[in-house]
């Protein structure tokens, strides 16, 4: 069964790009981060509680500034900028638990850790979702809040080749909901915000920021967070709880081919 577009999309150009957020839409961490931390700490000896960690993590995070640089930074000092973003975090989150005094040992080899395939997840139905779409002729990117460690997860879980281009936050200058992160994909694609889709988890950073630069936003609620809001219940909104439900949305049903 299709999903129908709310009316407001009815009028819109052809749609010919498709954008992903990447963290908690296409990829997930395969553990709760609050026992991924706890476990490498006890590799330093530190015994510490997972649950008051994730409790933390969720806590820190939002308080974080943007994870956004200035951009045509060198590799290595944007490196560097990144990962001191993460240590504050990171240094927050086990702040209540006590002294820790291989934390710069622990951290650095928690961080590279996240490099690796083996803490990540693809999200169920998105590979079969991609291949739909890419077999429609829309051109899919990512344009995500995340460091440069990203493309070395997309590599080492084979998702690369899905995707014309792959923008991150840390190296745009601005995060979302900030428009400039959607507007630098956009023009490298040659992409028209009305011709193009943004489609994510967060409703702040994605579902606004989509908005704010004229894109159709759909929402991923996997966990059925946001079922009441009333930008949904009004029709406002796409929202879909699968990712397998992606290539049944109304706009997204046919091939660039089949509209021309």
């Amino acid at each position: 069964m299709k999903i129908p577009s709310p009316n407001r999309f009815k009028d819109r150009s052809v749609i010919r790009g498709v954008l992903f957020d990447a963290g908690g839409t296409l990829i997930e961490p395969r553990q709760p981060v609050g026992e991924i931390y706890a476990t490498i700490a006890a590799e330093f000896g530190q015994v510490v509680d997972p649950e008051q960690l994730q409790d933390n993590f969720h806590r820190y995070f939002p308080l974080q500034p943007g994870l956004a640089f200035p951009p045509g930074l060198p590799l290595v000092q944007l490196q560097q900028l990144e990962m001191g973003w993460w240590r504050n975090l990171v240094r927050d989150v086990f702040a209540d638990q006590g002294p820790f005094p291989q934390f710069e040992p622990f951290f650095i080899r928690l961080y590279h850790s996240f490099e690796s395939a083996d803490l990540w997840r693809l999200i169920d139905g998105v590979v079969p979702a991609l291949e739909v779409l890419g077999q429609r002729g829309l051109i899919l990117a990512i344009a995500s809040n995340f460091d440069s460690r990203l493309f070395a997860i997309l590599q080492n879980l084979e998702l690369s080749r899905y995707f014309r281009t792959v923008r991150i936050s840390s190296m745009c200058g601005n995060a979302k909901p900030a428009p400039q992160l959607f507007k630098s994909v956009l023009q490298e694609l040659g992409l028209k915000p009305e011709e193009s889709v943004h489609i994510g988890d967060s409703w702040r950073e994605d579902i606004q920021g989509a908005l704010g630069v004229g894109m159709i936003p759909v929402l991923l609620d996997r966990h059925r967070r946001f079922i009441d809001n009333p930008s949904l219940t009004d029709g406002q909104i796409i929202r879909i709880e699968r990712f397998e439900d992606l290539a049944e949305i109304d706009l997204l049903q046919h091939s660039i081919n089949d509209r021309q």
